[in-house]
């Protein structure tokens, strides 16, 4: 049986990653592991009160989260467990867990809102954690059932081949199991600078560029998705996506992150990481193994 892991929400009372975490589990047949974190709650106020006050406060606390989790998920017909986790570093907690335990998917209720992006955390998360990450939208487009799965045919990279056709395997297999439609997105990056240059013949360029990549995704779809639900852009991936994610009402976007480390993926981010702020949607992000 498939695991899923579950980041519970910050309020005892809000089920929102859990609620939707059991559904799907449901129609997978997967179990739920659910982890409760409560160090937040006595951070700004620990060094005021004495370690034996401070250990009993959190041993409350912890009880009271694991309660909540497990009253959340009797209303559901799924196997799961809960852990109460006394840490910090979330995202640190979860990338690690991971990597020593067999997950599915991650799936963690996002902060971000219409004033808020989202944290480092989840930021973290997208771009280290070795299983899938499933970002809730608090903010939702109109539900249509539909996926938007997100796919980068320039890269002659066999990481990143591989990575599209995850992306795309995956869609379809949420598609199926939820019911709902698949549509496929490649985005051919061109700049608004090199467009509006007078040296170089941009429109003959990017048909060029157009053509090059429906080829690509004729090859990589096979069949598999109607030619309605292909979609070719030229332009900056991060607010085509989004763009696009909007016209047509989509419930998820998929997509693949190469999962940059260090200072680099600090200061520069990628494609998936420049996307995030501009959707409503749920979102799920695939790192390249």
């Amino acid at each position: 049986m498939a695991k899923i892991l579950v980041v519970a929400d910050r309020e005892a009372d809000d089920d929102t990653a859990i609620r939707r975490a059991a559904r799907l589990a449901e129609k997978l047949g997967d179990s739920l592991h659910v982890a409760s974190f409560g160090y937040e709650l006595l951070s700004d106020m620990e060094d005021l009160v004495s370690a034996s006050v401070a250990k009993k406060i959190r041993k409350t606390l912890l009880d009271e989260r694991k309660e909540a989790a497990q009253a959340h998920l009797s209303k559901y017909e799924v196997k799961a467990r809960v852990t109460a986790v006394w840490e910090q570093d979330v995202a640190g907690w979860v990338t690690a867990h991971t990597r020593d335990n067999d997950y599915r998917f991650v799936i963690k209720t996002s902060a971000h809102t219409s004033t808020l992006f989202y944290t480092a955390s989840e930021r973290r998360l997208m771009r280290e954690c070795p299983v899938p990450v499933m970002i809730l939208a608090r903010k939702k487009w109109k539900k249509r059932n539909r996926i938007l799965a997100t796919v980068d045919l320039a890269s002659k990279s066999k990481v990143q081949q591989a990575l599209n056709e995850e992306v795309v395997n995956v869609s379809l297999a949420l598609a199926e199991t939820m019911g709902g439609s698949v549509h496929v997105c490649n985005v051919v990056p061109f700049s608004k600078v090199l467009m509006d240059l007078d040296v170089i013949d941009s429109r003959n360029l990017q048909k060029k560029a157009r053509d090059k990549a429906r080829r690509a995704m004729e090859k990589l779809l096979a069949g598999r998705i109607d030619g309605k639900h292909s979609h070719l852009a030229v332009g900056e991936p991060h607010r085509k996506i989004p763009s696009l994610a909007n016209k047509l009402k989509a419930d998820m976007v998929v997509m693949g992150s190469r999962g940059r480390k260090g200072a680099k993926g600090r200061l520069l981010g990628n494609t998936a990481e420049k996307t995030l702020d501009k959707l409503y949607t749920d979102i799920l992000t695939l790192r390249a193994s």
